[in-house]
C-alpha cells in the first residue's frame, strides 16, 4: 500500500540540539549532526549573550541556513509568570510575579521599598 512506503520515508530533521564548543571573537563552533559555524544567534529583542562553551543550543535549519535559537534553561524553580537572567558569574535578576524585583538577593517591591531579601513591614 501507498501508506506504508510512505512511512519509509527519512526527512530531515529542520531542529536539533547540539553542544556549544567553541566561541570566540571571530568563531562559535556546535558540535551536532547538522554542521555549524559561526551560525548567527537569535534572542528576544534586547537581550544579548556570549553562550559559554558546553552549553546545549538549539540548531534550526532554514531556508537562509542554520542559525542558533537558544539556549536549554536551567530547571530553576520559577513560579508562573517569573523571569530569571543570570550570568556565568552569578549575578541573578529575578522579576517576580508580585511586582517585586530579586537583585542579587536585594529586593525591591513593586511600591519600590528595599530590602535585604528579608519581609519589612512598615
Amino acid at each position: 500500500m501507498w501508506l506504508s512506503k510512505r512511512q519509509n520515508v527519512q526527512t530531515n530533521s529542520l531542529a536539533e540540539e547540539g553542544k556549544l564548543t567553541v566561541n570566540s571573537a571571530s568563531l562559535t563552533e556546535t558540535t551536532a549532526t547538522m554542521q555549524s559555524r559561526n551560525a548567527a544567534d537569535y534572542a528576544p529583542y534586547g537581550y544579548s549573550a556570549c553562550v559559554p562553551v558546553g552549553e546545549s543550543v538549539l540548531l534550526l535549519n532554514g531556508s537562509g541556513g542554520i542559525c542558533r535559537a537558544g539556549v536549554r534553561m536551567a530547571e530553576e524553580q520559577l513560579a508562573q509568570g517569573e523571569i530569571e537572567i543570570e550570568s556565568l558569574g552569578g549575578a541573578k535578576i529575578r522579576l517576580m510575579n508580585d511586582g517585586s524585583i530579586s537583585l542579587n538577593g536585594l529586593i525591591i517591591s513593586a511600591d519600590g521599598r528595599i530590602t535585604n531579601g528579608e519581609v519589612i513591614d512598615f
